[in-house]
C-alpha cells in the first residue's frame, strides 16, 4: 500500500469513532481512547476537530450513515422482487452484526439515544441519517410504482423494524429478531405490491 492510499489521521479518527460508537456508545468513548484506537496523535484530534468530541461524533455519524446507505443500496440492487430486495436489507444487517460477534450495532441509533436531550447537533445528524436511508428505500418503492405516501410509510417501517430488531439481536446475541424483521418486511412490501412474489 502506498502512502497516498493510506487513510489520513482525520479518517482514522473518524473510523475509530464509528467503531467505538457502534460498540459502546458516545459517553463511553473518550477522546484519548478514540485517538489510540485510530492510531492518531492527540494533536491531530485538536487540529481536525477544534470544536471537540461532538464535532468528531458528528463526522462519525455521517460516515456511519454513508456505510449503511451503501448496504441498503447493495440490498436493493441485488436482483429479485421489491419485497425480496427490501427484506435483504435486514438479512445483510444480520450478517454484519453476526460477523462482529453482536458487538457492533448502529452508530446512529446509539448516539441519538444517548444525546437526545443534550446535543442538537448530533440529533440533527442522526435525523439526517435516518432520512437518508428512508429516502433510498422510498425512491426504490416509487420506482416500482408504489404511491409516494405508501412508499414513505413503508420506508419508515422498514428502518424502524430493522433498528428495533438489531437492538434485540444484540441483547439476545441472536439474529432471530432480524430474521423475523426480514419476514415482516417481505410481507409488508407484498401488501403494497399485491402481485409481488414472496
Amino acid at each position: 500500500m502506498t502512502s497516498e492510499s493510506q487513510p489520513s489521521s482525520r479518517d482514522r479518527l473518524v473510523g475509530a469513532t464509528v467503531r467505538l460508537l457502534r460498540k459502546q456508545g458516545y459517553a463511553a468513548s473518550g477522546v484519548s481512547e478514540i485517538a489510540r484506537t485510530g492510531h492518531a496523535p492527540m494533536g491531530s484530534f485538536y487540529h481536525y476537530f477544534p470544536d471537540g468530541k461532538e464535532q468528531l461524533a458528528a463526522a462519525a455519524i455521517d460516515a456511519g450513515a454513508a456505510e449503511y446507505a451503501a448496504l441498503i443500496e447493495r440490498a436493493l440492487t441485488g436482483g429479485g422482487t421489491l419485497p425480496e430486495q427490501l427484506s435483504r436489507v435486514a438479512k445483510l444487517t444480520a450478517r454484519a452484526l453476526q460477523r462482529s460477534g453482536f458487538e457492533l450495532g448502529c452508530p446512529v441509533a446509539t448516539t441519538a439515544l444517548e444525546t437526545i436531550t443534550t446535543s442538537d447537533t448530533l440529533q440533527d445528524r442522526a435525523a439526517g441519517a435516518f432520512a437518508q436511508w428512508q429516502g433510498i428505500i422510498c425512491q426504490r418503492c416509487i420506482d416500482e410504482g408504489v404511491s409516494a405516501s405508501q412508499a414513505s410509510e413503508l420506508a419508515m417501517n422498514v428502518i424502524a423494524l430493522i433498528e428495533g430488531a438489531e437492538l434485540l439481536a444484540r441483547v439476545r446475541r441472536s439474529v432471530d429478531p432480524l430474521d423475523a424483521a426480514e419476514n415482516a418486511i417481505r410481507l409488508m412490501a407484498t401488501t403494497v405490491l399485491p402481485n409481488a412474489t414472496q
